[in-house]
């Protein structure tokens, strides 16, 4: 992947003392060592043997990729089928060290790729930002004996491709990533409130192609196994709730669909939670509209703002509101929140680095210590504890750094070029258009009452 052209609009927090020559790489090469050297002491640990922690998931694997029969129909699968193919890729069910092996390695290839589309599409600072935010789980590296980052991976690139304006591939890969993990769905409401024809066209095209797929391939079940986590009944010990009653009584833990529960969710938990995470992701891409049309009618000093709202906060407030009206955390589902977090960090390091700098670690070591947990021992279920109430303080924070984003149009403000209502019923890509055809012939008049030459429009061209 090369070096990404500055796109029209310029980066997030795109300079910075070590976003520049040297430092920059070797602050990468550094931080890609530590990655290697963390994956080659995990699989040197004993992780292959039958009572180790990081090892669970790939044991799991290895029954899913021997079982006798169709997936979904003869047996119950909680993954999306991406995440099933790869299981059938990596699993050696003869050799478990070859599976850790092969498990580890991949998903190490993936967290680099994640970290170059993120370069490419947003900048070296948000890389940069990446890959420091992952460096919290290095201590205790769960992201490499898992399977999560093939969907950040994949929502990352089509995020990617939605900022460098390739709509089409970009909806797609994003529609892609639902069948590895459906937490991308969250962050799909960009499409429409940016009015990406094309891109909204091509997720809602993948989507319901891979979904017809997935259904006559093994039934329409599959997705209700995938939803419902096999028809679990309780709490996972890491969720909201869980870890609450986890610290009330610790007695009624039990072992349920791939995950240690306590009690059984009340009937009304599951939608009721579901339209909580639902309403908070609609509030938040609903206020990131005025900060679309501002940005894509009215370019100025708050250009890079703007673009960590929509490209960062919003979809960081819409994946943890996911995570936090869920029924289960598991420790690898704050991957999930790295590609955003990493864009909203880069524009807004202090507000947003270290909250999700200390989410990562508090989960590592939640699962470290997990087996603790099943006591009800205090110095196991509080950083879980910790863990959660700084998910919910993320969520607080980057709702009201929203807010400020329903104030960014005011008639005062806007360029005086500005034609509210054919802005406000184009989309954004037409918008952009216009806008730069207008500043074009702003540009020339204003070359020719100076008598400035041709390469001074070009410089200007260059600057959108």
């Amino acid at each position: 992947m090369s070096a990404p052209a500055s796109p029209p609009h310029g980066r997030p927090g795109a300079t910075g003392p070590f976003t520049t020559g040297r430092r920059f790489w070797a602050l990468v090469a550094v931080l890609v060592g530590i990655r290697l050297l963390a994956l080659g002491v995990v699989l040197n640990s004993g992780q292959e043997q039958d009572d180790s922690i990081l090892g669970g998931d790939a044991r799991r694997y290895t029954q899913m990729a021997t079982s006798v029969g169709k997936p979904y129909v003869d047996y119950e699968i909680e993954y999306p089928p991406l995440v099933l193919g790869s299981i059938r890729l990596i699993v050696d069910p003869d050799d478990k060290m070859t599976t850790l092996i092969r498990l580890g390695l991949s998903q190490l290839a993936l967290d680099l790729a994640t970290a170059a589309a993120l370069w490419w599409g947003f900048g070296r600072r948000v890389l940069l930002t990446y890959l420091l935010l992952g460096a919290a789980f290095l201590p205790y590296p769960l992201p490499y004996m898992r399977l999560d980052l093939l969907s950040v991976f994949l929502a990352s690139l089509g995020w990617a491709l939605l900022r460098r304006r390739r709509e089409t591939a970009g909806g797609g890969l994003l529609a892609l990533s639902v069948f590895a993990k459906v937490w991308p769905l969250a962050v799909a409401p960009l499409l429409l409130v940016e009015r990406r024809r094309r891109a909204t066209v091509a997720f809602i095209a993948t989507g319901a192609a891979g979904a017809l797929a997935w259904g006559l391939w093994s039934g329409f079940g599959g997705m209700v196994q995938v939803v419902s986590f096999r028809g679990a009944t309780g709490w996972q010990v890491e969720s909201l709730p869980g870890n609450v009653l986890q610290i009330m009584d610790h007695t009624r833990t039990h072992f349920e669909s791939g995950a240690w529960r306590i009690g059984t969710m009340p009937g009304f938990s599951r939608p009721l939670f579901g339209l909580l995470s639902i309403g908070f992701t609609a509030v938040a891409w609903w206020w990131v509209r005025p900060a679309v049309l501002a940005s894509a009618a009215s370019p100025g000093p708050d250009e890079a703002r703007l673009e960590a709202v929509r490209f960062g906060v919003a979809p960081l407030v819409a994946v943890t509101a996911f995570l936090v009206f869920s029924s289960i955390i598991s420790p690898q589902y704050m991957l999930w929140l790295l590609p955003y977090a990493a864009v909203a960090a880069s524009h807004a390091p202090r507000r947003y680095f270290a909250p999700v700098f200390l989410v990562n670690g508090l989960s590592a070591l939640g699962l470290a210590v997990i087996h603790g947990q099943f006591d009800g021992a205090w110095w196991a279920t509080v950083p879980v504890l910790a863990r959660n109430l700084l998910l919910v303080w993320l969520l607080v924070v980057a709702m009201a750094d929203l807010r400020p984003a329903r104030r960014t149009v005011r008639p005062s403000a806007r360029h005086p070029d500005h034609d509210d209502g054919q802005d406000e019923g184009e989309g954004a890509d037409q918008i952009h258009r216009r806008r730069e055809q207008r500043h074009a012939v702003v540009v020339g008049v204003e070359a020719q009452s100076v008598g400035h030459d041709a390469a001074v429009v070009g410089d200007d061209d260059t600057d959108q």
